[in-house]
């Protein structure tokens, strides 16, 4: 297995640690009557059925998610959608395959690119996304109360930088 591969699958179980280790309340707890643990963990997982759709006919919407669907409140579901993903992820042969990535650009006007990219870099991509969005559900818990494992959200590079610093 690829090391963006393994990579992606480390951070769905960071993710999955996350899910189990919380209550129903604290999954759908609000911060500030806005952003809950469970919208930024919906988040992820539109991206990755975006890349996983997308694998299959070679084009990448990120822009097309799910938007408030029941990943968010509901941690039963979410649990399945994030082992759904991590299989998906076992199951890849080939981070060489050419892929297009669609996405709007513009916050004035409707405007969207398609630009090439391949399989490992929007596996970098998602891989990133998704370390950036455990940290705002690790802050959130925080926030809340809730006491989190300090490498929830954690980027790589500074894993890395720790253990040399070790």
């Amino acid at each position: 297995m690829n090391k963006l591969t393994s990579a992606n699958i480390e951070a769905i179980d960071q993710a999955l640690e996350v899910i189990e280790s919380l209550t129903d309340a604290a999954y759908q707890a609000r911060v500030d009557g806005r952003s809950q643990p469970g919208a930024h963990i919906r988040h992820v997982l539109d991206h990755y059925q975006a890349l996983r759709d997308g694998f299959s006919v070679g084009l990448v919407d990120y822009d097309c998610r799910s938007r408030q669907s029941e990943v968010e409140t509901n941690r039963r579901i979410a649990k399945q959608e994030l082992l759904d993903t991590k299989q998906w992820l076992q199951s890849l042969s080939d981070e060489s395959q050419p892929l297009k990535v669609k996405s709007e650009v513009s916050l004035c006007e409707c405007c969207s690119v398609t630009i090439d990219s391949d399989t490992a870099r929007e596996l970098l991509y998602v891989l990133n996304h998704t370390v950036h969005h455990m940290a705002y559900v690790a802050l959130l818990l925080k926030f809340n109360g809730v006491v989190v494992n300090d490498s929830i959200g954690m980027a790589p590079a500074t894993a890395t930088h720790n253990r040399s610093a070790g």
